[in-house]
């Protein structure tokens, strides 16, 4: 488990990397840090949570597109 002080260092560095696209190549925490989020949002308490994940989903891929 992750401490307090290591989730607000994690969620700092996320917050740098969720809005750049998916990199091919290259350092993994982008991948990491797009995977938190998506978790983050499946565990919400929204009317559709799953909906709210594919369509975060969707607008990473869209962006990530050549």
């Amino acid at each position: 488990m992750l401490s307090e002080a290591e989730r607000a260092q994690l969620a700092q560095q996320d917050a740098v990397l969720l809005p750049m696209p998916l990199r091919a190549v290259g350092n993994p925490q982008f991948m990491g840090a797009h995977l938190r989020q998506v978790v983050l949002l499946l565990k919400g308490d929204g009317a559709s949570p799953c909906r709210e994940a594919v369509t975060y989903l969707t607008a990473v891929f869209e962006r990530s597109a050549p």
